[in-house]
């Protein structure tokens, strides 16, 4: 077993689709095409409208926001999560602060049993 300390990560600042407050860490890297980050959006941060390169399951763990897909938003918070499919157009942010778990693999299904 490991233990992964985020406080000691490198965070980057994402400057990428006229992205506000928005800064990220690597977390893992899976075999084939899998990674795991973890998201920290400041109060009023944001990531721009982007295409998503991989099916993408975001799922806050501290704080609240918004995520929207096309024109439809919706508000989201710890214990809630999103799926955006490979593909679409989407976009992210905060009002007040957000950290969040982003999991992308080459596409996902929800669902399953555990």
């Amino acid at each position: 077993m490991e233990i992964v300390d985020l406080t000691v990560r490198d965070w980057l600042r994402i400057e990428d689709y006229e992205s506000v407050g928005a800064h990220a860490a690597s977390v893992a890297f899976g075999t084939g095409e899998a990674h795991v980050r973890v998201l920290r959006l400041g109060a009023g941060g944001r990531i721009g409208l982007h295409e998503t390169g991989f099916g993408q399951l975001f799922v806050p763990i501290d704080g609240t926001g918004w995520v929207k897909q096309g024109s439809h938003e919706a508000a989201i918070r710890a214990g809630q999560a999103a799926y955006f499919p490979k593909g679409v157009i989407h976009a992210k942010g905060s009002a007040t602060g957000m950290v969040a778990l982003v999991i992308q693999v080459d596409d996902l299904e929800l669902g399953g049993e555990v």
